[in-house]
């Protein structure tokens, strides 16, 4: 098949078709695949938010009709984005090609000696990753046109996210930046007010809507009892044996104890492997062992059994700890960033890009600036955020890393024009 690159519409219509004829056979030879973690989206576990399981629920358990929509909702996705980029930057055909490959890409992603389908996992990643380029692409074309009807599918968009993976709490400072953005510099003729208003709205609904779906499911009005069990880790990494003193709660206290024991004993902690601080790795390696191994296996021999409860205990614990051991604690933290940003001289190049775009905003307000600073704000939040409660794996920086080498690869092709007005 020749596509005629002198003919736009034709060369899109061919990529559509071949991107599709792709997809299918994905869903037909791959069918779905079931993670460790799947089981806990299917029936809906207490840890997980709404989204998913919801989404699950409407299709009757149908596995197979489940990934037809993932992978019918990430082609859709990718290309509307794509159309978006093309808009705004006025590229050409094989820059496009370019683009929608990278945006692509993790759908068939080698992780050798095998290959990561990313659409047929029974996971949020199929989900939250076309969402989250549905998001980029009403923020951009906000950002470009200037009206509150894409802000809004922006803001609905980021709801859904957070529904999906409280990991895309890193949406929520980009809220603030956009509005700083549309008072200060765009200026358009809807109520700012109004903008504002729905932000802040937004953040509430959401957070009642989580609350409310635990507290039918499960009985409690509360948030996922998740986020202490995975930030509890990395401090159980940095702390000492003398940490003991620092609880007065007998049960927390015997927690602790344990737990360390069991760290101590495989010489994980960070008092037997300080020498090898800068290889991360050396502790995040153990990272699942621990979350779903070690804490459990305490949990049982305790008979802590109600997750909202130890969940708390988690979270004051973490605290206590981090306090307590703190410059260990962000040399873990930062540790786990660098190593998985990139090379340094990628780091560099990004941080310079980072500047740039922003003084470029400001000083003349150009949208093309903004569209690439803010991508580069969501990339590094998101990579500050996970870095919190997990070593930052492939499957957790995808959604930030292959839009934002779709946008490099359009400046390094096209060159640094003006977008649309």
């Amino acid at each position: 098949m020749n596509i005629d690159f002198k003919d736009e519409k034709k060369a899109y219509l061919y990529l559509r078709y071949i991107s599709a004829c792709i997809f299918v056979m994905f869903w037909y030879f791959v069918g779905p695949i079931q993670a460790p973690d799947s089981y806990t989206y299917i029936h809906g576990n207490e840890v997980r938010s709404p989204l998913y399981p919801l989404i699950i629920q409407m299709v009757n358990g149908n596995l197979s009709l489940l990934v037809l929509l993932q992978l019918a909702l990430g082609l859709f996705a990718a290309h509307y984005l794509l159309v978006t980029l093309k808009e705004i930057f006025r590229f050409t055909i094989d820059i496009a090609i370019i683009v929608l490959c990278l945006l692509l890409y993790p759908y068939c992603h080698v992780l050798a000696p095998s290959v990561f389908y990313m659409g047929n996992y029974i996971l949020t990643e199929p989900i939250c990753y076309p969402l989250f380029l549905l998001a980029l692409a009403f923020l951009f074309k906000g950002i470009t046109q200037g009206k509150l009807s894409q802000y809004i599918a922006f803001i609905v968009f980021s709801g859904l996210l957070v529904l999906t993976r409280r990991q895309f709490l890193f949406l929520y400072p980009i809220f603030a930046i956009v509005f700083c953005y549309v008072v200060l510099i765009q200026k358009p003729n809807f109520s700012k007010i109004l903008l504002l208003a729905i932000f802040v709205s937004s953040i509430l609904f959401t957070n009642v809507l989580e609350k409310t779906y635990q507290y039918v499911q499960h009985g409690k009005f509360v948030t996922i009892p998740f986020t202490g069990k995975q930030m509890l880790i990395s401090a159980l990494f940095v702390a000492k044996e003398q940490d003991e003193k620092l609880f007065h709660d007998p049960t927390q206290k015997e927690f602790f104890i344990n737990v360390h024991e069991k760290m101590s004993a495989m010489q994980i902690t960070f008092k037997y492997r300080q020498s090898l601080v800068k290889n991360y790795i050396s502790y995040y390696e153990y990272f699942n062992y621990v979350l779903h191994g070690v804490v459990p296996e305490v949990l049982k021999s305790m008979n802590l059994k109600d997750v909202y409860v130890n969940n708390a205990m988690f979270l004051d614990i973490t605290f206590r700890l981090i306090q307590s051991n703190f410059k260990d604690y962000v040399k873990l933290y930062v540790k786990n960033i660098q190593v998985n940003m990139g090379s340094r001289s990628f780091v560099l190049f990004l941080i310079s890009m980072y500047m740039f775009s922003f003084l470029y905003c400001l000083r003349y307000g150009n949208a093309w600036a903004l569209v690439f600073f803010l991508t580069v704000t969501m990339h590094i939040g998101n990579y500050m955020l996970v870095g919190l409660v997990e070593p930052i794996k492939w499957r957790y920086s995808l959604y930030t890393n292959f839009p934002l080498a779709a946008l490099l690869a359009i400046f390094v092709g096209n060159g640094m024009k003006k977008c649309k007005p």
